[in-house]
């Protein structure tokens, strides 16, 4: 029974040996020789079974492969190591064939080895994957070792693991210096906090980073970059790799900064030219009252005068009624030439201050426009402020609150100054209609327009903030910020 199952199985690996797919061979222990092949074995050569087993293994390996092989089989068969080897075989005709040999060895009762049994499996269309892969990566490498760029790639945690050749001609280091985060040593120390926290949250969210800063060359000299670096995603959305580069912006750098600030020296001299005009225009309204108080008030005076007398003197009634009705409108012309010199240049702001100036224009204003005022006033008592600051801010309130007259139909106003050591605030607030404060920003027609610009204009030539809050149907609110002082120096 035992006899005739150690036949059955005896021909079925017979019939498998032979039936298989991939080569199999049995060889001698001691030379190698081959004892008994697999067709699929003479398939794979080219040779024939006579022709193999007149062969050992060496005489079918590659020349180039034979001493490796021969060292590995040796530590196999001190039991040192298994065999499973990648090498060529010599096709008949010519030509080789990449294979993966997998063997085992039978020994007899002392040990001693008898023979060897191997698998071997045809791996020639990997291998010639694996070679293109190689050739394409040589290629795209020469290709990044050309561009003038530094470039790099990172695994999908963010550690690098690639850098080019340019990466280590600039910077001085090696590309084992450089790998993992050792990148992060040649950054400037003033940018590296911010440049690893952008990287860490681009990593996060798996969005292209897009960065500006300084990176040290060999020379100990830091130059600007402009750092990408884009992720390589897979079908199901997960980073695979990510790739960057650095391109030396620093001329660029250099023209930005230089421009920024040719217009910071513009700025300070339109700013300068702006609170001139200002000036001018101020002391043309004070001339101009001045002329209209002294010149055309004495005249209207001695007109009352006169009209007076004759009205006194006059004895036909009918023309005293007449003379008595123009007293009136004389009245009427004298008080609308008080507000226009009021308007133009008020007493109380150029003898007793801006708080004095505010308070008696806000009165005024309130009474010709029916329109009840809260004014609120804080550390605007003792000593005077500079005079291009008082009339600024004096005639954008009046500008605001003309605007609150004209156009926002207000039931109430709000009026506030507030002066610290260091800055003057100031606001107007009403409960009127209220506009797109958009369209004041972009100069439009209107209330939103050349108003609202103009004050910002007369604000900023101090070095100020201004701003404007406004929606339809909530109201106005002017809010300014003058810098008195050492801020005044600073912002310009």
């Amino acid at each position: 029974m035992s006899n005739a199952l150690d036949a059955m199985q005896a021909r079925l690996a017979g019939m498998m040996f032979n039936l298989s797919s991939v080569g199999m061979a049995h060889t001698d222990a001691l030379s190698r020789r081959f004892l008994c092949v697999n067709p699929a074995l003479c398939a794979l050569t080219g040779y024939g079974e006579a022709e193999l087993l007149a062969m050992t293994v060496d005489e079918l390996n590659h020349p180039e492969d034979r001493g490796a092989d021969g060292l590995v089989f040796e530590r196999f068969m001190r039991g040192e190591a298994s065999y499973q080897v990648e090498k060529r075989y010599r096709r008949k005709g010519g030509g080789v064939v990449w294979v993966r040999v997998t063997a085992d060895v039978v020994r007899d009762a002392q040990g001693c080895p008898l023979r060897c049994c191997a698998v071997i499996e045809d791996i020639s269309e990997r291998k010639r994957g694996e070679q293109r892969l190689c050739e394409s990566e040589a290629r795209l490498h020469a290709i990044a070792n050309l561009v003038p760029d530094l470039l790099w790639s990172t695994d999908p945690a963010g550690h690098a693991d690639w850098f080019n050749r340019r990466w280590c001609e600039y910077t001085g280091q090696s590309e084992a210096q450089a790998m993992g985060d050792g990148w992060a040593d040649v950054v400037h120390p003033d940018d590296r906090a911010e440049a690893v926290a952008r990287w860490h949250e681009a990593l996060r969210r798996h969005q292209p980073l897009d960065n500006e800063l300084r990176l040290r060359g060999h020379d100990g000299h830091y130059r600007w970059h402009l750092v990408r670096a884009e992720p390589q995603l897979g079908d199901d959305g997960r980073v695979l790799r990510w790739f960057g580069s650095a391109t030396d912006a620093h001329a660029v750098h250099g023209v930005r900064e230089l421009l920024e600030q040719r217009v910071k020296d513009r700025t300070r001299e339109l700013r300068t030219l702006l609170a001139r005009v200002e000036h001018v225009q101020d002391e043309e309204r004070r001339r101009i009252a001045r002329e209209l108080h002294d010149s055309l008030g004495q005249y209207l005076s001695s007109l009352a005068l006169a009209v007076g007398t004759v009205t006194q003197q006059q004895r036909d009634a009918e023309d005293c009624e007449r003379l008595r009705r123009l007293q009136p409108l004389m009245q009427q012309v004298d008080r609308e030439l008080d507000r226009i010199v009021f308007t133009l240049r008020p007493t109380a702001l150029e003898d007793c201050g801006l708080g004095d100036g505010v308070a008696a224009y806000v009165a005024t204003w309130s009474a010709l426009s029916s329109t009840p005022v809260d004014l609120e006033q804080h550390g605007l008592d003792g000593e005077r402020l500079p005079a291009p600051v008082e009339a600024a801010v004096f005639r954008v309130i009046q500008e605001a609150l003309n605007n609150v007259a004209k156009h926002a139909g207000a039931t109430r106003v709000s009026v506030s100054l507030k002066r610290s050591r260091r800055h003057l605030q100031a606001s107007v607030e009403d409960d009127g209609v209220g506009f797109e404060a958009a369209e004041g920003r972009d100069g439009g027609a209107g209330r939103a327009g050349w108003g609202v610009l103009g004050m910002k204009e007369r604000i900023e030539a101090l070095g100020g903030q201004f701003a404007v809050e406004s929606q339809p149907g909530t109201g106005t609110t002017v809010l300014l910020r003058v810098p008195l002082q050492e801020d005044a120096a600073a912002a310009q």
